[in-house]
């Protein structure tokens, strides 16, 4: 990074309510560059979006994370490991061009659970 405006700043704070606790910690992430090359931008906007993911699953139970709160497969841990496969996807597949990249998903198995 060149210049102070393609700098990152420190951190965002906030707290909301969760489900185990009453009350989310105080969250520190770093904000994404307002300004910047786009690769820069984009790797600050997911390490903002990832410490997100964490905020709000961090300090969940294997059980709670596990727990399907909807009525469908859904849960927190699959959330995050679709996130992470949504990533790698991108990352590998698209952005690098390489082939034959691992997924949890098949033909067999769409929902790779």
């Amino acid at each position: 990074m060149t210049n102070a405006q393609s700098q990152p700043s420190a951190v965002h704070g906030t707290g909301t309510s969760a489900a185990s606790t009453g009350v989310l910690p105080e969250i520190v992430r770093p904000e994404a560059p307002e300004h910047g090359a786009e690769r820069e931008s984009l790797e600050g906007f997911l390490d903002w979006q990832r410490a997100t993911v964490v905020w709000k699953a961090g300090g969940l139970s294997d059980a709670d994370a596990a727990r399907q709160l909807l009525p469908s497969i859904t849960t927190v841990s699959g959330l995050v490991r679709h996130l992470a496969d949504v990533e790698r996807s991108w990352f590998r597949e698209v952005l690098a061009g390489e082939a034959n990249v691992p997924a949890r998903w098949s033909a067999e198995d769409p929902d790779g659970e």
